[in-house]
């Protein structure tokens, strides 16, 4: 194994351990959400309380010192506020971000702590001033940080265990009992983290569930139409963007009212449930997406494919459903189910529609039921007498 594989597992490692370790694409995204709306209006109020205890404290205390202090904590203020212009896309790119935010945000709360460094050891009411601000800042990031497993307790550790180290070090009763006081505020506050993380995890993990009941077809298990028409609006938007094609398939299976009538529904959905999971098998990436469309028709979305290769995909769902050899004996195609397909190719530009794309697919496929079945067939120019799509070669 070479040195970079060894860094990447590692960097991998940490990622997991210490920030998003919840791998699941929709929770990261959710996560990254709940931090986003967070990313300018925490540090503004930070700037804010920053400016009001230099206020407060500036005659009272050595001034180069203070203004490092503040020129550090805004250095770790800025730090999280150019996290807004960072839109990451991949589920990678959004555990980089998490854990990015996190600490940035960790470093913002060891600055808050150390202020007590910036007080005067004799002046005891300036010292639980500064106490009292960094537990106080401590506090208002529960809610924001808990919802990331692991990311506020590593927070609340770096933040407040060097500094009840440090007070405890001191040696007098005083800064003892502050020590003690605020050891215990760190143990209770790593309690309430878990309470809020896995009650914010639960409500999550529960909506994502039903979110993801919503989008399945009960019979087939593949994604529903509601959910191809949401993807189909996603992509045809980031299609625009990138100026990279975007296909679709149509595809319905042969004399499927024949194979209901005479075998029965309850094997009809079985042979649905069958074909659909044999093309959901053989689409050949992750960003693909094969859903029921309604009946026996499905829809394939084929993002950033060309002519070539979605044509090159509809061959072979078009022999994965033969070679699944379901019997049907009252068809007058095959004495096996077979399907039929209409694909069409775009590049959507702001003129177009994407009902456009899905009406091109459906000419093509109404052409391949006219032309016998059992075949694959492509819109390569009109609709209804206007252009559908720009066909793309």
């Amino acid at each position: 194994m070479d040195d970079k594989s060894i860094l990447q597992r590692a960097w991998e490692r940490l990622l997991t351990q210490l920030g998003a370790p919840d791998r699941h694409p929709e929770i990261l995204a959710r996560q990254a959400e709940h931090l986003r709306r967070h990313v300018v209006t925490a540090p503004v109020s930070s700037l804010l309380l920053l400016v009001l205890v230099m206020g407060l404290v500036h005659d009272r205390v050595d001034t180069g010192r203070l203004w490092l202090w503040a020129a550090v904590l805004t250095a770790t203020l800025a730090l999280r506020l150019s996290l807004r212009w960072i839109r990451p896309r991949s589920p990678d790119g959004l555990r980089r971000w998490i854990f990015a935010f996190q600490w940035s945000t960790t470093a913002t709360g060891v600055a808050w702590v150390w202020l007590l460094l910036v007080m005067p050891r004799e002046d005891l009411a300036l010292q639980i001033l500064s106490l009292l601000t960094a537990c106080g800042v401590v506090m208002a990031v529960l809610p924001l940080l808990a919802v990331v497993e692991h990311a506020y307790s590593s927070y609340v550790v770096f933040a407040l265990a060097p500094l009840v180290a440090m007070l405890l070090s001191w040696g007098d009763r005083f800064h003892l009992v502050l020590g003690v006081m605020i050891a215990a505020f760190l143990l209770n506050m790593l309690r309430s983290e878990r309470l809020v993380n896995r009650t914010f995890t639960t409500a999550l993990r529960q909506g994502l569930h039903e979110a993801e009941r919503a989008a399945r077809d009960p019979v087939t298990g593949i994604a529903n139409r509601r959910c191809f028409q949401e993807a189909l609006e996603q992509e045809w938007r980031r299609s625009q963007r990138t100026a990279r094609p975007l296909s679709m398939l149509m595809i319905d299976i042969d004399e499927f009212k024949a194979y209901n009538d005479n075998y029965g529904h309850v094997q009809g959905d079985q042979c649905l449930a069958q074909v659909a999971r044999t093309l959901a098998r053989h689409v050949p990436r992750s960003t693909d997406l094969v859903a029921r469309y309604g009946g026996e028709e499905f829809a394939v979305l084929l993002p950033e494919t060309d002519v070539q290769g979605a044509k090159s995909v509809a061959q072979r769902l078009l022999e994965a459903i033969r070679e699944l050899g379901i019997v049907h004996t009252h068809s007058a195609v095959s004495p096996r189910i077979t399907i039929s397909i209409g694909g069409a190719t775009c590049l959507p530009t702001k003129l177009d529609t994407p009902t456009e794309l899905i009406d091109a697919a459906d000419q093509a496929l109404y052409t391949a039921k006219q032309a016998g079945k059992d075949r694959v067939e492509w819109t390569e120019g009109a609709t209804n007498d206007r252009p559908a799509v720009r066909a793309v070669s």
